[in-house]
Order: C-alpha cells, then structure tokens, then sequence
C-alpha cells in the first residue's frame, strides 16, 4: 500500500472526474493540477469514496487506470 497525500487525492479525482465524463478508452491528460485549491478534509473523505467507485467501475469494464510520466492512462487489464 502507498501512502498518497491530500493533494494526490485532489489530481486523482480530477482525472477520473474527467475520465469518468469523457467515456474514450484512449483518453489520456497532462498533469496539470497545481493551480486547483487544496480540498477540505471533509471533501477529500467524499473524493476518495468516488475515487474507489470509479475504480471498481473501470475494474468491472475490464480497464485500470495508470500514471507514466505526469500522464494518466486508461488501459485494458490483462487477463
């Protein structure tokens, strides 16, 4: 398990906001989050619940979200 910090949480639920709302598999975005204000606690408790679900969701659709190079990507798992 890694430890994330408050604003990892903040860049990784922006991604999956925006990958969640553009439904392309190939859909891939730069990380460019350092401007967005920091989130309350009480935000970031209901970030990493949605985080979670999209999560499982990408899971059950046989996707997996994945970091290279400041680049997130949405790819097939492997069987």
């Amino acid at each position: 398990m890694t430890r994330v910090s408050p604003s990892e949480v903040f860049q990784l639920h922006a991604v999956m906001r925006t990958l969640k709302q553009n439904e392309d598999n190939h859909w891939n975005m730069l990380d460019h989050f350092g401007t967005l204000q920091e989130p309350t606690p009480d935000s970031l408790e209901e970030m990493v619940r949605e985080i979670n679900q999209w999560q499982a969701d990408l899971a059950r659709r046989g996707k997996k979200l994945v970091q290279s190079g400041g680049e997130y990507w949405l790819e097939n798992k492997k069987s």
